[in-house]
């Protein structure tokens, strides 16, 4: 199947025909006396001009087609012109020129597809040169293309904006960056702009072959602001750590402070409630133990929290009876469960050895039964415990108030509490439970909650078993 197709232009009808059956077996060929403006069906694949055809102006009609038409354009003689004209040729666009005279038709027709296939290959080749010119002009990063001698051969138009010079002062100019400068194919490097300005930009070279030479490919990201904004976000850790550190410090210390003369405040208010006759007295020594106890708390809360923060407080594991543990968290909490008339239902193996830090699991089983019975009103609270594959299962159940499905996702959230305002029941931080899920992930494990609102709440808590570890005393 012949796909390619011939326009043979003469004004010599039988020197159409022989060249036609000459060509039949490649091309198929159509016959068209020339014009000045001559036109080219843009499927045509080649064009034959048959310049011993001598009544037309060849020059003017091969002007015309070889300006627009990207295929073979061959020149059919009755003898070779000199070297001149063979050069004028050409330069207008002419594939091949034949002496029709001195060559037989299978030659002819070799020549002519031969032709063929080699514009075709060049317009492949010019139409990627084309696309891959396109693709580097608008790129983002600034291309430079330089040659042996380190002269600017391309340059696209991010460049111009990366060293502050136009393409015209780049082109034709030694390259403003030494491709040598560079020991691997990735390098960063400080530019000097042509305003004075630095920049900090990254460089790829890669060796090409640019316009059928060998070149070299330099590749240029300006990397300032990147950089600049490294350096703000390394300051602002910096920063930040260092006001952790210091807030860390302060709490600790201010704690102490406040620690101290509450603890006096406290105690003296209990030897009033012991000793004093008079009831009224007593009962304001016990309205000034009540609320030191709960600023204590707090006090404590937002210590730990700092420290958590600051990273000054880690786990210490160590063999512990879980079971005694959770017992105690239970009898601790007794004097609350009972003021409320609720039930604490404990469950699990006893004794229950495990590795975990005591002080860690201990707070975090305070904290979770304590709030059970802190937001139940009436019914019971349940504390489950289980040892499975090496993880210690915990459950802490309620038959509370409950968490709208909306807030559980800010459960743990800091300083977070479902009810605000001057108005809520419920008093506290809204550290607790912040403070027990960083508890729970420094012994390595997980908590999670499940609840429905005015039917109770579960706490789950697994923690893998930790290695015993010798790190000194804890910090008080």
């Amino acid at each position: 199947m012949k796909t390619a197709t011939a326009l043979i232009l003469t004004g010599r009808q039988a020197f159409a025909d022989e060249l036609v059956d000459t060509l039949s077996d490649h091309f198929s060929c159509r016959l068209k006396v020339p014009s000045k403006m001559a036109s080219v069906d843009l499927n045509t694949s080649l064009v034959l001009f048959d310049l011993a055809d001598e009544q037309f102006d060849w020059d003017a009609v091969m002007a015309e087609i070889c300006h627009e038409f990207h295929g073979a354009c061959v020149l059919l003689v009755s003898r070779l012109p000199d070297a001149a004209d063979c050069a004028r040729y050409t330069r207008m666009g002419a594939q091949d020129i034949l002496d029709m005279q001195r060559m037989d038709r299978k030659e002819v027709a070799s020549r002519l597809v031969m032709a063929t296939e080699r514009s075709r290959i060049l317009g492949i080749s010019q139409d990627a040169a084309v696309h891959i010119r396109s693709v580097i002009e608008f790129v983002s990063d600034a291309i430079l293309i330089i040659d042996d001698h380190g002269t600017v051969v391309f340059a696209n138009s991010a460049s111009e904006e990366l060293f502050g010079k136009s393409i015209e002062e780049l082109f034709g100019a030694l390259s403003p960056v030494d491709p040598g400068d560079c020991s691997d194919i990735f390098c960063l490097l400080d530019i000097q702009r042509q305003d004075g300005q630095t920049v900090h930009a990254s460089l790829q070279t890669s060796d090409i072959i640019w316009e059928g030479r060998q070149a070299h490919m330099l590749a240029m990201r300006d990397l300032t602001s990147e950089t600049e904004l490294r350096q703000h976000l390394l300051d602002a850790r910096k920063t930040s750590e260092k006001t952790k550190e210091l807030k860390a410090s302060f709490l600790a210390n201010m704690s102490h402070e406040l620690r101290m003369p509450l603890a006096s405040i406290v105690g003296f208010a209990e030897i009033i409630e012991e000793t004093a006759g008079d009831s009224e007295m007593r009962e304001f020594a016990s309205l000034i133990q009540e609320s030191g106890g709960r600023l204590l708390h707090a006090i404590n809360a937002v210590l730990d929290m700092s420290r958590l923060e600051a990273g000054r407080f880690k786990a210490m594991p160590e063999e512990v009876d879980v079971a005694e543990v959770i017992e105690g968290a239970v009898r601790l909490m007794k004097p609350l469960s009972r003021e409320k008339d609720i039930d604490v239902v404990t469950d699990g193996p006893s004794p229950l050895l495990f590795h975990t830090d005591p002080v860690f699991l201990e707070r975090v089983m305070n904290n979770l039964v304590g709030n059970a019975i802190k937001f139940t009103d009436n019914g019971f609270v349940r504390a489950e415990w289980a040892l499975s594959d090496g993880t210690l299962d915990i459950r802490v159940s309620d038959t509370g108030i409950g968490i709208s499905p909306d807030f559980i996702p800010q459960v743990f959230e800091e300083f977070s509490q479902e009810s605000t305002g001057r108005a809520r029941q419920y008093t506290g931080t809204g550290l607790g439970l912040a403070i027990t899920q960083r508890l729970v992930t420094e012994l390595g494990g997980q908590i999670s909650v499940s609840s429905e609102k005015g039917a109770g709440t579960t706490f789950h808590v697994r923690i893998p078993m930790s290695e015993p570890t010798d790190t000194g005393s804890r910090t008080p």
